[in-house]
């Protein structure tokens, strides 16, 4: 279930709620985009375990919904414009047979609110690659819209751009070639940062600037892989696989500054997303003993404070997670829980 509040401290009400979406539960919920102002949800439905969504839009305010319905959707997020005005999008064309054609030609469009899918504005397709797909995102100053383009189910993917300040502007390819898999992280101005394995099995962090076609090295590979990049308080937020539990680190936007976030132990966490201008941001942390919790972590002081607990009938304070490090019979370095 979804839900909202207006404040942090105020009372969570139910923005959508799955379980009602189907007498037989056969609905699902297929993805969901909030809006840059956050007045509305974008969200896509699909039926019986199909990958096809049918994309609709609810004021968060009132919980109910606009006339709008997107219809065949596939392997396709939306991504708003940050004047909210409408969002993009990727769908194929009407299929012969829904649960037998092939999916080919995948396009990429904008709709914009109050208007029929019929009128939404094809941004880019690829009449001669029959299997590639474009994955569109707006960068959080609105400015550029950025495109994954990816091909069949491999990693590798090329990455376009638009200029969303110009209307003359067309699309311009940034990365021209499938030769590693390229994750945008954020930008300032035309700088663009990207999480990479090029020439990195566990990933990097890398600068290009549209500008002047620079590319450079900000974060090097290490023996830990990289999970996640963020940008937060004006920093990059690195999330790291180390020794079989997650480590967070944080870093200038040049790279340098290297500091590690402390955690409130050995486990697993998700989240520190956000905006670079966010000055605090939530996770959610699980370790065995103890059950998955929020915390709002303040990126100044670098505290973690507990936000939501699971109500659990089980004293976690008298366990306790340890890592111990041995080597084994055979003189190999070894670890464990």
């Amino acid at each position: 279930m979804l839900y909202w509040l207006n404040r942090l401290d105020g009372e969570a009400q139910v923005l959508l709620d799955p379980n009602t979406l189907s007498d037989d539960g056969t609905v699902a919920l297929g993805g969901t985009a909030i809006d840059p102002q956050g007045r509305y949800l974008a969200y896509g439905l699909s039926q019986g375990g199909s990958d096809w969504t049918t994309w609709h839009v609810r004021d968060i305010a009132t919980g109910e919904d606009l006339d709008e319905t997107i219809t065949w959707v596939k392997f396709s997020g939306a991504a708003w414009t940050h004047d909210g005005a409408g969002f993009f999008y990727s769908r194929y064309d009407a299929p012969t047979s829904e649960l037998q054609d092939v999916n080919e030609f995948q396009k990429l469009y904008y709709h914009r609110l109050g208007t029929p899918q019929s009128e939404d504005e094809l941004i880019l397709d690829f009449p001669n690659e029959p299997k590639w797909g474009a994955s569109a995102s707006v960068t959080d100053d609105g400015r550029y819209l950025v495109v994954s383009v990816w091909r069949d189910t491999t990693r590798t993917n090329r990455f376009y751009y638009q200029d969303l300040t110009d209307p003359s502007a067309t699309i311009v390819e940034l990365i021209d070639s499938f030769d590693a898999a390229y994750g945008f992280i954020d930008n300032d101005g035309t700088r663009f940062w990207f999480e990479t394995n090029h020439g990195a099995p566990k990933s990097k962090v890398i600068e290009i600037d549209i500008a002047t076609g620079d590319r450079h090295e900000l974060i090097p590979e290490t023996d830990n892989p990289i999970e996640s990049v963020s940008t937060l308080s004006d920093r990059f937020y690195v999330t790291y696989l180390q020794d079989a539990k997650n480590q967070v680190e944080h870093f200038a936007l040049d790279g340098s500054d290297r500091q590690i976030v402390e955690l409130p132990g050995i486990g697993s966490i998700g989240g520190f997303s956000g905006k670079r201008s966010d000055r605090d941001t939530f996770y959610v942390f699980t370790s065995f003993t103890t059950p998955t919790t929020i915390y709002r972590y303040d990126c100044a002081t670098g505290t973690s404070t507990i936000f939501r607990q699971p109500d659990v009938n089980i004293d976690c304070d008298r366990f306790v997670t340890a890592q111990v490090f041995y080597t084994s019979k055979d003189g190999h370095a070894s670890r464990c829980l």
